[in-house]
């Protein structure tokens, strides 16, 4: 167990006990997000109003499904949840699955407005890491 004063305090030391845990350095995270206003925190928000820090490294960000506001041209929720998983699964394979620490994901972004994911996008983001841990 490990209490923090935060969620940035919390995402601070989620990313760096991943870094330090796997080795690795990249963290993945949602365009549509935020983590915080700190360090690495700022880095991994996908908000393209918070400007990250000069000495943040290693943040890559993907597209979370939206339908509403679709990146991926889907119809329908099922549509929007496999081409967002697809995407994720690219993003991963571009970057290199051994060179990822975590990927942080809020479960329903807040800041971006209410986004509830589609179901079973969740769970797809959870079978990808597992059938990577190998790499």
């Amino acid at each position: 167990m490990f209490f923090t004063n935060a969620g940035a305090d919390a995402n601070e030391n989620a990313i760096r006990m991943a870094r330090l845990y796997t080795g690795r350095d990249k963290v993945l995270s949602a365009y549509r997000s935020y983590h915080g206003n700190t360090g690495s925190a700022i880095a991994a928000t996908g908000d393209w109003r918070r400007v990250p820090n000069e000495f943040s490294r290693g943040h890559v960000h993907f597209f979370n499904p939206y339908l509403y506001r679709s990146e991926f041209n889907a119809a329908t929720e099922e549509e929007e949840c496999q081409r967002a998983l697809a995407h994720l699964r690219r993003i991963i394979e571009c970057e290199g699955p051994t060179a990822i620490a975590a990927i942080l994901l809020e479960s329903i972004p807040g800041t971006a407005g209410i986004l509830v994911p589609p179901a079973g996008y969740m769970q797809g983001v959870r079978a990808r890491p597992t059938s990577l841990a190998s790499c």
